[in-house]
């Protein structure tokens, strides 16, 4: 059997934003395509026990638009025009929300 050593060529750069929101920034020269992902440590088990669900309802809400931003769609539009795709899952302590698309 023939051992091959790992070779890590990925780039990484931790940053601060200015609300003290911490980012990971990961680049890999060897993929094509592009992503993100965002995890909040708030989940099902923070849900009021007369709200059951809240923390899943409030997963999809994020899409909706907002005041600063009112077009529903802009997110999803900017992630099809690249060939992309978005999920997120929502768990007991933590809610993930994630895309990728395409370099070009």
């Amino acid at each position: 059997m023939e051992m091959r050593a790992f070779v890590n060529k990925r780039q990484y750069r931790q940053v601060t934003l200015n609300n003290d929101l911490k980012v990971l920034l990961v680049s890999d020269p060897e993929l094509s395509r592009c992503g993100a992902a965002l995890r909040v440590e708030v989940g099902s088990a923070n849900e009021p026990k007369d709200t059951p669900g809240l923390a899943h309802f409030l997963e999809h809400m994020l899409f909706f638009g907002s005041h600063k931003y009112p077009s529903s769609n802009l997110f999803f539009d900017f992630v099809g025009k690249h060939s992309g795709s978005t999920n997120a899952f929502t768990e007991d302590h933590s809610t993930t929300y994630y895309f990728e698309i395409s370099e070009n």
